[in-house]
């Protein structure tokens, strides 16, 4: 019987030996076919890779040769457009278009046509101060158009420029006004140069003193403030400054008269410049002073010294608060300066941003001086502004001004085009597109 089983065993072991053999046979021939085929595509990607890696060889090659042959030519890459390309990316450009109207409550000049008498109806007896950039009154007018465009100076690039082009009522009011807007005004052009941590500046720069500035979209009113109207705009010389560190930093220069504002000087004397600031986080303080010519040309002695005391607090993301003192006294000359004298100025301001898009702002001013008028002015100023869109502002401002003089309590034009009202009441309204 045991015999038996094992001749069963036997057979099957045949026979499944007999139907596998051919079965591997099979398997063995088709993996052989299927390395064979990987290994011929494994030659075709080598040669083909080989052609491309000569092709980028031979371009490689080529774009030496042009660069040699340019080279040879004298005619360089950095010549064209990469060397407009590598200033426009180093420069940075900005400005702003500004338009308002504003409406004068005393209507100024009415009653004989002469809307703009009177110093233009809304400069007051201490003309130039009261809304200077707003001369005239009941009027739609360009307020600003303002080209900018800066390369600093830095560690990595130490020479550098800026130049502010303007256009508008605000150019009129540095020139000498009268024109409406049409030619451009040179605010700003100068070159500097960083050397040892000092920054060289030379040409026409703007102001070290104040709080506000020529640029519409960097206030806090409308209107600027009386104050505004006792400082200098620009300087025509060389100024030096540095920052020192730790916050502290300070300005020297030397530059043509104070109060005009040619390219030029207008006669052989200097005005000196000096500031010492501090800022922090949350708060600055500088001191600056002006001395010497007061630009009264065929004078003897006009020169005049002014003193600034600017402090800022921003106690919060939401809430700005500054306040400018100014001093200014003046060498007397009767023949051109003596109606002047002395005259000292104040303005605290402040502005809350009520939500991200809406501010309101506050500024409350009083100057007073002159040798003989005596002339007394204050002002308080309200301002709503509103962000229309990331570059669109839209602002509203009611300003009430209040002035005197010795001998008269009229500081202000009425109706018929003369200084013959204690009070004045401006309404202004303004678009502002910042670039």
């Amino acid at each position: 019987m045991r015999s038996s089983w094992n001749t069963w065993k036997t057979l099957v072991a045949v026979a499944a030996g007999l139907w596998l053999a051919p079965q591997l046979a099979t398997a063995s021939s088709d993996f052989e076919e299927q390395l064979q085929a990987m290994q011929e595509r494994m030659g075709q990607l080598e040669d083909k890779l080989q052609v491309q890696t000569d092709q980028l060889s031979a371009a490689e090659r080529r774009v030496a040769d042009q660069e040699k042959l340019i080279q040879a030519s004298g005619v360089s890459q950095d010549a064209t457009g990469s060397a407009l390309s590598r200033f426009l990316e180093m420069t940075e450009f900005g400005g702003n278009v500004a338009a308002s109207y504003n409406y004068n409550f005393n209507n100024p000049g009415s009653s004989s046509g002469r809307v703009n008498t009177g110093g233009g109806g809304n400069l007051g007896v201490l003309a130039g101060t009261t809304a200077p950039h707003h001369p005239k009154a009941n009027t739609f007018q360009l307020d600003q158009l303002l080209f900018t465009m800066e390369n600093p100076s830095t560690a990595e690039s130490r020479a550098g420029f800026r130049v502010d082009l303007a256009y508008g009522i605000s150019a009129d009011a540095l020139r000498g006004g009268g024109v409406d807007g049409s030619p451009s005004f040179l605010y700003q052009a100068y070159v500097s140069y960083l050397i040892g941590g000092v920054e060289i500046d030379a040409g026409r720069f703007e102001t070290i003193v104040g709080a506000e500035v020529f640029q519409v979209d960097q206030n806090f009113n409308i209107t600027r403030g009386l104050v505004y109207g006792l400082q200098p705009t620009s300087h025509t010389g060389v100024l030096l400054s540095c920052d020192c560190g730790e916050g502290v930093s300070w300005a020297i220069g030397v530059a043509n008269d104070t109060r005009t504002n040619t390219m030029a000087d207008l006669d052989n004397d200097k005005e000196f410049l000096a500031q010492i600031a501090w800022s922090g986080e949350t708060s600055s303080l500088s001191t600056s002073v002006i001395v010497g010519d007061a630009g009264v040309p065929g004078t003897s002695r006009d020169d005049q010294t002014l003193l600034d005391i600017l402090a800022t607090w921003d106690p919060s993301d939401q809430l700005s608060i500054w306040a400018n003192f100014d001093y200014i006294w003046l060498q007397d000359d009767t023949v051109a300066t003596g109606t002047i004298g002395n005259l000292w100025g104040l303005a605290v301001a402040s502005r809350y941003g009520v939500t991200d898009s809406t501010g309101v702002a506050v500024r409350g001013e009083v100057v007073s001086g002159g040798k003989v008028d005596r002339a007394k002015v204050w002002s308080l100023t309200g301002t709503i502004d509103h962000a229309l869109t990331d570059h669109l502002m839209a602002l509203v401002e009611v300003r009430y001004d209040r002035g005197s003089a010795t001998g008269s309590n009229d500081g202000f034009t009425n109706t018929n085009g003369t200084i013959a009202r204690q009070s004045q009441v401006l309404g202004l309204a303004q678009l502002v597109y910042s670039f």
